[in-house]
């Protein structure tokens, strides 16, 4: 065979693999999207819709049984240890908010109505609706991700097959297309993305369900839990609570011991505490505080630059730094 002949049979083979994997990618979609669309549901309907609320959920839980999460309340067990994080660092409205949501789901899914307990437990302990929703979406994003977890890796099988048998398996597919002009859509490549991180050992977990659009009434224009100034040191937000989000994920996955204590207890402070403070969480207990704290940065630093984040003591304050930011913020006055 020519080399040109050898070329064009190429692009063929490609061409095709392409059109496979559009056709995989809208199959994988449609199996995810009921799910999606029910917890979506429950994240955009405003929480003083109260009955249009818990209608919601309750079609969610009708959903969640369709789609094959029959061991849904074990699932929202797993969660236990985010409101556990949340309960010794003081931020003790949004744990509650968090296990009352996962309580009241579990008992929707076994009795077939959503329990108004929750509204008055919401209400008992005027927890502000913006903490209220935070708390709701991770939930709801967790479920995504169990299911998407369970779902993807079928359809990463197929993905390699495809790959295999046009010759494409070890080479930059993508790569490929965009040399010939081509790319593929959007879903399609939102999609790949889901397959190539649900076979790895350890899949990043992302908060996708939130909502479209904010309620007016729900704007969080409060200060912190607990008083402001409790943990930060100059009231000013440090980073998004997104960022930190992915961070705490990032510790509960990667790190042990002291590490993973002071990351999480960090994030869920806002990425600010004090040294004192920080010295004295369950699973830390320094001794001598700022020497502990240095050997920490030692330890951490080298693993949190390869994310892009680090730790910095500033005004005897622990600090989680996004890198690139930190220039920006030393000018500020």
């Amino acid at each position: 065979m020519s080399t040109t002949n050898r070329l064009t049979d190429q692009i063929t083979r490609l061409l095709s693999a392409a059109e496979d994997v559009d056709q995989l990618a809208t199959e994988y979609h449609a199996t995810i999207q009921p799910l999606r669309q029910a917890l979506q549901a429950v994240a955009d309907i405003s929480l003083q819709e109260t009955d249009r609320w818990a209608d919601a959920v309750a079609a969610l839980a009708r959903q969640l049984l369709v789609s094959g999460l029959h061991d849904t309340p074990a699932i929202l067990q797993e969660l236990e240890q985010r409101w556990g994080v949340l309960s010794r660092i003081g931020r003790l409205k949004s744990a509650l908010t968090g296990q009352a949501f996962c309580d009241a789901l579990a008992q929707t899914i076994e009795k077939g109505a959503f329990p108004r307990e929750f509204f008055t437990t919401i209400k008992q302990h005027a927890i502000d609706h913006t903490i209220v929703r935070r708390e709701i979406c991770e939930v709801l994003s967790y479920l995504l991700y169990v299911y998407q977890q369970r779902t993807a890796p079928a359809f990463a099988r197929r993905y390699h097959t495809i790959l295999t048998q046009s010759g494409m398996e070890n080479v930059n597919f993508q790569l490929l297309l965009a040399d010939y002009g081509k790319s593929l859509s959007v879903a399609t490549a939102e999609a790949v993305v889901d397959w190539e991180n649900f076979v790895e050992a350890n899949p990043v977990f992302t908060v996708l369900i939130r909502p479209s659009l904010p309620a007016l009434d729900e704007q969080d224009d409060t200060p912190p839990e607990g008083g402001a100034g409790d943990f930060c040191v100059d009231q000013e937000p440090v980073e998004s609570s997104d960022w930190f989000d992915e961070l705490f994920r990032y510790a509960c996955a990667k790190l042990k011991g002291q590490e993973r204590t002071a990351i999480e207890v960090l994030c869920a402070a806002g990425g600010e505490m004090r040294i004192v403070d920080l010295a004295t969480k369950e699973g830390i207990g320094w001794e001598d505080t700022f020497e502990g704290f240095k050997n920490l940065q030692k330890r951490l630093n080298p693993k949190l630059r390869k994310i892009g984040w680090r730790i910095v003591r500033r005004n005897n304050a622990a600090l989680l730094i996004r890198l690139g930011r930190e220039k920006q913020r030393r000018k500020k006055p």
